[in-house]
């Protein structure tokens, strides 16, 4: 297996040193071998100070330090970077609001980073505070923002610059930093506007070639989508490390230019589980940079953690301690199964839903998987596990995070509000919906089936059997248009409610009735996981949404084990996964398969997926809607390494609707004796 693994990697390498323009040897006329130097990478920390508490128990900011060290300790001239949201995303945030993050960056060596949208959430002047009385930070980097109409703009301009220039080895490696430009954002770094990071990228990035660099980077907060198209405008930039869309980049992507040498782009996943390490080459003779190597370094139970650093972060939770009692010692509840974020019908926001409920006494809660920023993993939960779940918007002047509200409306506004938001299969099988108290039966493959043949504006939206929505039903009945509810939510809700009356033409949602119960929503959660300990599956079910197509779906709670021997290298277990139909039709049997995998490297979460079968693949028989069957293979031999036993279930299919993009096509589960 290991042959295996490094003869790909040395094709791999091989073919993008040709793609490149790098030679294995000296060019005829070449005066001295290209110079070879190391970037180190990381986004989207969102204050991920320590491991996650799951089986795989990856990340946490000391064993970043330990791991980039030893990359440092090899020798060769090095740059640490990171793609921006470095600060608000966990209870970290609360103390400084992104300042300990910063000094704790800049301990462990970084040298630049890019501000993240996560990183303005209260707005320029708690970040410019938070960068200012930062004593060891790294340096930031901003360049497509207009602060002319702020009355802090030349600090703006001083503390975030467009760019920075770093001596690396002999290289003069140029920095380009470019802001999320997402409309949905602006308003919280209003004076200041963010504007389009294309012709600045360009143009800067020309700039700074004539002026003398030899590299010129992007740290782009935009996602792999918009910086793609940046590549391709700026054609002087040699590539981009990315972040924002959280991909976990196994392989650097590649994009092609016309007139320029291809680039790539590379990101490292989100919240400190790798770190990204790229061995460069540059070519005096040519000017180009090669990449000569890259990998995904996972920071799991391998890289101990820096003793310096994790003193750092025990006294900052002493600190917060200290003000909110024993959060990371105290025992909030139990879970007999894993909340996890992923895919529609989310558990963790379910849940989340139904606490936001319960603590309103409203009719109903919309809630947004986005706006629920981690898991509740299996076992022992302590407030801090919770409060890092819901840790969305810390603000320094209330105290608080973001509070539920109360919103009366009528059943026809709620209609139109749940049609904008099911519109499409894309956003859809993103799961940007979940709930309580309500249950939505739509087909969000109508809008392209019926937006050529409708009338101008949104008068294509309804319930009618030609429209989005099949029903809608609250507490139970059906919604009427003439109804009255009461909505609850917290302000995420309310944010995408507000951008939604801005940019979508029509009647907007009216907000003059909102009521602020200031219960944050964080809390809810804590006292339903309190009542409710410990959590089974029904805690966060059924479905609320139910797509009109068929939608069979797996998740990591479906996959379950009866190993009957147990080694260091091996497990021979029973195998059972469970396949659930989401969606109103009946799942197809004749197109339907259940496979079970192995990843070729096991535990070790860095290397691109080498799938293997471990026994053959199962056919599923039809699924009745909102219903399920379950698999089982007697007799697995499951590979293991280092006390777990990976094991991946995935269906195989050719099924129209819902999440036929592959969003809950795959589970992997992490067993353990």
């Amino acid at each position: 297996m290991g042959n295996a693994r490094s003869a790909r990697e040395l094709v791999w390498a091989l073919g993008m040193m040709m793609a490149m323009g790098i030679g294995l040897g000296a060019q005829a006329g070449q005066d001295e071998a290209p110079l070879r130097w190391t970037l180190i990478h990381t986004n989207d920390l969102h204050s991920h100070l320590r491991p996650e508490r799951d089986e795989l128990g990856r990340g946490g900011i000391a064993r970043l330090k330990t791991a980039a060290d030893r990359v440092r300790a090899e020798g060769l001239p090095t740059l640490f970077v990171d793609g921006g949201d470095w600060s608000e995303g966990q209870v970290y945030y609360n103390l400084t609001t992104g300042r300990d993050t910063l000094n704790l960056m800049g301990e462990i060596g970084y040298d630049v980073a890019v501000v993240g949208n996560h990183d303005w959430y209260n707005g320029p002047d708690t970040l410019l505070e938070a960068v200012e009385s930062a004593e060891r930070r790294p340096l930031l980097v901003g360049a497509n923002a207009d602060a002319s109409h702020y009355a802090q703009a030349e600090k703006f301009r001083k503390l975030i610059p467009p760019y920075v220039v770093r001596r690396v080895g002999g290289l003069r490696v140029a920095l380009i930093g470019l802001l999320t430009y997402q409309k949905i954002y602006d308003s919280y770094l209003e004076p200041v506007k963010v504007t389009e990071p294309f012709l600045a990228a360009r143009r800067l990035a020309k700039q700074l070639r004539e002026a003398g660099a030899d590299v010129v980077i992007g740290l782009s907060h935009n996602g792999i989508a918009a910086d793609r198209q940046v590549l391709r405008v700026a054609r002087e930039l040699d590539f981009i490390v990315g972040a924002h869309d959280h991909r976990t980049l196994h392989v650097p992507e590649r994009v092609s230019r016309i007139g320029a040498p291809d680039a790539w782009i590379v990101e490292a996943g989100s919240w400190g589980r790798y770190l990204g390490r790229m061995d460069l080459s540059f070519d005096r003779a040519t000017g180009r940079v090669g990449l000569l190597d890259y990998r995904l370094i996972p920071m799991d139970s391998r890289i101990p953690e820096d003793p310096a650093i994790l003193s750092r972060v025990e006294g900052l939770e002493r600190q917060l301690e200290s003000i909110h009692g024993p959060i990371f010692s105290d025992h909030a509840g139990e879970s007999r199964v894993h909340l996890h974020r992923d895919g529609p019908e989310a558990p963790m926001s379910n849940f989340a839903a139904d606490a936001i409920l319960e603590a309103s006494g409203a009719d109903l809660v919309l809630e947004n998987t986005a706006f629920i920023y981690g898991p509740l993993h299996r076992g022992a939960l302590r407030t801090a596990d919770v409060m890092n779940a819901l840790p969305a918007i810390y603000n320094p002047h209330t105290g608080k995070t973001w509070t539920i509200f109360r919103l009366p409306l009528l059943g026809r506004q709620l209609k139109r509000l749940l049609a904008l938001l099911l519109s499409t299969d894309a956003v859809a099988s993103m799961g940007v919906l979940n709930g309580s108290g309500i249950e939505v039966l739509f087909d969000p493959l109508m809008m392209s089936r019926t937006l050529a043949e409708s009338a101008p504006g949104m008068s294509w939206l309804g319930s009618d059997e030609r429209g989005i929505l099949k029903s809608v039903r609250v507490q139970g009945r059906p919604l009427e248009d003439s109804d009255t509810v009461t909505l609850a939510a917290t302000g995420g809700v309310l944010k995408s409610i507000e951008f939604l009356n801005r940019v979508v033409p029509g009647t907007p949602v009216p907000l003059d009735l909102l009521v602020d119960t200031g219960i944050e929503g964080w809390r809810a959660v804590a006292s339903h996981l309190e009542r409710h300990s410990p959590i089974q599956e029904a805690h966060a079910g059924p479905a609320r949404f139910q797509p009109w197509e068929a939608d069979p779906a797996l998740s990591v709670n479906d996959l379950s084990w009866s190993p009957s021997s147990v080694s260091s290298q091996a497990a021979s277990a029973e195998i059972r996964v469970r396949v659930r139909n989401l969606g109103a039709t009946p799942a197809p049997p004749e197109r339907l398969a259940l496979e079970i995998l192995s990843n070729e490297h096991l535990a070790d979460t860095g290397p691109e997926p080498l799938y293997v079968a471990l026994a053959e693949a199962l056919a599923i028989p039809e699924i009745p809607p909102q219903g399920s069957v379950e698999l089982s293979w007697p007799r697995v031999r499951i590979p293991g390494e280092r006390g777990l036993y990976p094991l991946t279930a995935r269906l195989k299919r050719v099924v129209s609707g819902p999440n036929a993009s592959g969003y809950n096509d795959i589970a992997t589960r992490y067993f353990h004796p």
